[in-house]
């Protein structure tokens, strides 16, 4: 006991044990009998605190396996039931072998758990704690009525709470209420299971029958509610009377199960508490959303974790794939929207598709070429439409900073297969929208616009900036350019730091200054290039004379200073942003400056003028588009009419059309 501070001997009421036992539901009741099986529990001080352990006898606990995988979980002995064929509604019984469909009691579970608790000096506190669990200076405390207990290591399966569902995400609930009959006459198939009939009311939710035959004249009959409110008593009875009467089976109830089981795509709240402090069951994510099934996944668990410990190595739960998390969102988010719908899926599904290959599929033991057959054989309109929403949704809750690099590693993609257009197109489609919108809707938070009479002042005083920065760049363009790259700086800076809640001015001045800095050095060819159509400049003989090779110096040391700028803010989206810059080197310096300016500035400065507006983007949109317009058609006639340096004069007009909406914006976020 190492890890535990010696001073806590000396607390009264404290007690220090190797395991503390949160919980002893399923989920931890196997991982106990996986660590008695591998002498775990030995010469080991152990403490479990559950307030409602009898409660697991209550419970009846189903999965799907081979007999091998049987065996290799230690779970043969548990087994009353099995079953090898499996049946949908009134279709055709399927086999499912080598699987088979194994039932086993909770009185089974509880029975085996508690034998070997008696056979271990454990203290069993049959009370709830009092707070949350702590984790001080490497010291896990966990108190109840009676002890405050701290432990090397704690299994915590617990109820778990999910985090509020995001737009894509979805909270329902999988209730369940069933009747164990015992039958006048022999009305079961004791080879099959009836897995989902769909024959019932759907009463706006996705519900059906489940059948269990223990023998021919006794069988668990239950009813399954998928939906946003709980099945009720009263509306269970009904549906499993009527169900049965049909079936013209004559009954006695001998035994009543129910349940509540979450299907949530939502985040579990599971607060870090080291490497020694391990989540189990449904608190550990081991519970399928889309179906209610755990119990082999917690059973694979135990073997997993009990191995990490005989090798005295941390326990690092492989995370799910991120394609059955997809599949899984959306499905729970159709049956949310459109509850019958549910009904047609599963029935489709089973039909269509082998009963042994969707229980494969179920276990996420599928291939994508499996999957791809299983959804071409399901109503794919659909799926297809909510998937869209659900990346939309994606999109716009991922950060500015995640969607720049990943654009950029799609753009570099694109180049090497010499598509460039298309990236060209959409920072295009980007820039007039996005990009010249979030300026054009200055007007909605100047302080001097309270009515529509207000505008003719702010139209022409915000031109007439415009206007002045036009003539210094006829009269002086070398003090221009200096000019137009501090402000750019100043504004890029601002713009990311407020995103970012950063409020150090000399630091979002560095930090906007060496983005810019680094865009232009890494593409230092073309940025003179683009300057040498601008009429007039003195310095561009001086910039030409530079050779790339001694840009390698000043573009290591404003790296340098970026890197530092995050360090010294602790902020990873500044990480991000410097290695997506770095990483667009591989792109042309259009591209690389248009997905800075469209998916990360322009976004930030989107979304602050969005929130402040209190505003849709569509009516945000239409308010900037005829000024959006008017930005288009002035840049185009001065392009059109000046073919000869049509890239100088773009470069002068955007910074012409970029000042006023700096100075507007600097005055917004000084008010806000």
């Amino acid at each position: 006991m190492n890890m535990i501070d010696d001073r806590l001997h000396d607390i009264i009421d404290v007690m220090v044990v190797d395991y503390l036992f949160l919980g002893m539901g399923a989920a931890n009741s196997l991982l106990f009998l996986q660590m008695h099986k591998q002498n775990l529990l030995n010469n080991k001080s152990i403490a479990i605190i559950e307030p409602n352990f009898s409660s697991l006898k209550e419970k009846t606990f189903c999965f799907w396996a081979n007999e091998a995988e049987l065996i290799l979980l230690g779970l043969e002995q548990l087994i009353n039931n099995s079953w090898n064929n499996i049946q949908i509604n009134n279709y055709e019984k399927q086999s499912i072998k080598p699987l088979n469909y194994y039932h086993i009691p909770g009185e089974n579970l509880y029975d085996a758990t508690e034998t070997i608790i008696q056979n271990y000096p454990i203290q069993f506190f049959k009370e709830a704690l009092t707070k949350s669990p702590e984790f001080i200076n490497g010291v896990y405390t966990a108190s109840t009525h009676q002890k405050t207990i701290t432990a090397n290591k704690i299994f915590d399966s617990r109820t778990p709470t999910f985090l509020a569902p995001k737009k894509n995400q979805t909270n329902l609930l999988q209730t369940f209420k069933g009747w164990k009959i015992k039958t006048n006459q022999n009305h079961f198939d004791t080879s099959t299971a009836v897995f989902m009939d769909f024959n019932i009311p759907q009463q706006n939710a996705c519900q059906f029958i489940y059948v269990l035959p223990y023998s021919k004249d006794y069988a668990l009959v239950e009813v399954t509610k998928f939906g946003t409110t709980k099945l009720q008593d009263a509306e269970a009875d009904l549906l499993l009377k009527d169900y049965l009467s049909k079936k013209e089976i004559t009954y006695s109830i001998i035994e009543e199960e129910r349940g509540c089981l979450p299907m949530s795509s939502s985040t579990i709240y599971a607060p870090t508490l080291g490497d020694n402090w391990i989540n189990t069951g449904s608190r550990g994510n081991l519970l399928k959303p889309s179906s209610g099934y755990a119990f082999r996944t917690m059973a694979k668990d135990a073997v997993a974790i009990s191995n990490s410990l005989i090798n005295n190595k941390t326990y690092k739960r492989k995370s799910k794939h991120i394609r059955f998390k997809f599949y899984d969102r959306l499905l729970l988010k159709i049956i949310e929207q459109k509850p019958a719908v549910g009904k047609l899926i599963f029935e489709t599904l089973f039909k269509k598709v082998s009963t042994q290959k969707v229980m494969i599929f179920l276990n996420e033991e599928t291939s994508l070429a499996d999957e791809a057959n299983i959804f071409k054989k399901l109503p794919i309109a659909i799926f297809v439409h909510t998937a869209l929403n659900d990346f939309k949704i994606r999109i716009q809750q991922t950060k500015p900073v995640f969607l720049a690099l990943f654009f950029t590693i799609i753009a570099i993609g694109l180049t090497w297969l010499q598509l460039n257009y298309i990236t060209i197109g959409l920072l295009a489609t980007l820039f007039l929208s996005i990009g010249l919108s979030h300026g054009a809707i200055d007007h909605l938070t100047d302080n001097a616009v309270k009515s529509t009479k207000d505008l003719p002042k702010f139209i022409s005083t915000y031109l007439l900036k415009g206007a002045l920065l036009g003539g210094l760049w006829l009269l002086q363009p070398d003090m221009a350019l200096v000019g137009f790259i501090l402000f750019s700086a100043w504004h890029f800076g601002q713009t990311d730091f407020k995103e970012w809640q950063i409020t150090n001015k000399l630091h979002s001045f560095a930090w906007g200054f060496s983005i810019l800095a680094l865009i232009l050095l890494l593409h230092f060819n073309e940025t003179v290039n683009v300057l040498q159509y601008i009429p007039g400049l003195k310095t561009l003989k001086t910039i030409q004379l530079i050779n790339s090779s001694q840009l390698l110096y000043p573009q290591i040391f404003i790296t340098m200073v970026a890197i530092i700028l995050s360090w010294f803010h602790k902020s990873i989206a500044m990480m991000v942003t410097i290695f997506t810059i770095l990483l667009s080197y591989f792109l042309p310096l259009l591209e690389s400056f248009g997905i800075y300016f469209v998916f990360q500035h322009s976004l930030h400065g989107w979304k602050h003028l969005k929130t402040y507006l209190q505003l849709s983007t569509s009516k945000m949109l239409l308010k900037a588009a005829p000024y959006t317009v008017m930005a288009i058609i002035i840049i185009a006639l001065f392009m059109l009419n000046y073919k000869a340096n049509y890239l100088g004069i773009f470069f002068i007009l955007l910074s012409c059309i970029s000042m006023p909406h700096v100075i507007s914006m600097h005055n917004f976020y000084k008010r806000k």
